[in-house]
């Protein structure tokens, strides 16, 4: 895979299981109380008994195989540890996103109402969104993945031939920003990549491509990260519906231990400016019930 992802660092990167935990370990001491770095250390070690901690602690962010078992998660899986459930089952980050995933599916299956049209996921990841819905609704769509990661498009082709429909789907291995496609596009989905660009500059740029390539009166569904009330006080964050022991350990995990790479919040009027910017109309903002992942409908 590319030098150039952004999500999450290079699978194929050595890695040495007990340096990593070492240098981690090393910097919770550095920057935390002994009490707080026992604590954190407690929950770092249990991040290493189970295969997304592990992922997490090697790569600092989700590939579209960790995404996608996130979303279609249940509560019949088992799970190691508390922290596991935790991550699946109760941050907050962890729900909102699950709703999105849900959101994306409703609005896609609202649009995909007449035959022969043409959808494609920017960054594609599994093509969750997609590829899950029911079949009937699918055999008359063309489908296309565009992703950077080579075993995210992997994974969304096994997934559409274990759905049967493989033959509907085209793959793309190029980066969003690199994306050629003018005016073929009915439908993209966006999910998951503003959120690691901290350049408001290149997502303004991502949303020019995304409107180059859809047809006339086509929809780009995206989504957001709001900020948290600690960096804006125009978070839009609903307190009253976040576990704010789940959201502690959800900053113990993602900020204090691992320092993940997701974190490019913006607010609702920065994201229409930006959508505005690159030329989309009628911009309709449908929030996850905590007002954390934010998506987003806009006509070309």
């Amino acid at each position: 895979m590319s030098k150039n992802l952004i999500s999450h660092t290079d699978d194929k990167i050595p890695y040495e299981n007990e340096l990593r935990l070492a240098h981690l370990k090393e910097r919770i001491k550095t920057n935390f109380d002994s009490d707080t770095s026992l604590q954190l250390i407690q929950v770092l070690n249990e991040l290493n008994d189970f295969e997304l901690g592990k992922f997490l602690i090697q790569h600092e962010g989700l590939n579209g195989h960790w995404t996608h078992e996130v979303v279609t998660w249940n509560e019949k899986k088992a799970v190691k540890n508390k922290t596991e459930k935790a991550l699946f089952a109760e941050i907050p980050a962890t729900l909102a996103t699950r709703q999105r995933f849900h959101t994306f599916k409703q609005i896609i299956r609202s649009l995909l109402s007449t035959p022969n049209q043409v959808i494609a996921s920017i960054p594609s990841g599994y093509m969750s969104e997609v590829l899950l819905l029911d079949a009937e609704i699918l055999k008359h769509t063309q489908m296309i993945a565009v992703d950077l990661d080579k075993d995210a498009l992997d994974g969304a082709f096994a997934l559409a031939r274990n759905q049967k429909i493989s033959e509907k789907l085209k793959l793309i291995h190029e980066d969003a920003w690199n994306i050629q496609l003018t005016e073929e596009v009915d439908i993209i989905t966006s999910n998951g990549l503003n959120i690691y660009e901290h350049d408001n500059n290149r997502v303004i740029k991502l949303y020019e491509k995304f409107y180059r390539a859809l047809k006339k009166d086509g929809t780009l569904i995206t989504s957001f990260l709001t900020p948290p009330p600690t960096l804006s006080p125009a978070s839009p964050w609903k307190m009253e519906n976040i576990n704010l022991t789940a959201l502690q350990l959800q900053k113990a995990i993602f900020l204090d231990i691992l320092n993940a790479k997701w974190s490019a919040y913006r607010t609702e009027d920065l994201t229409k400016q930006q959508l505005e910017h690159a030329g989309f109309k009628e911009i309709k903002f449908i929030y996850d019930d905590a007002h954390l992942f934010p998506t987003v409908v806009a006509k070309k």
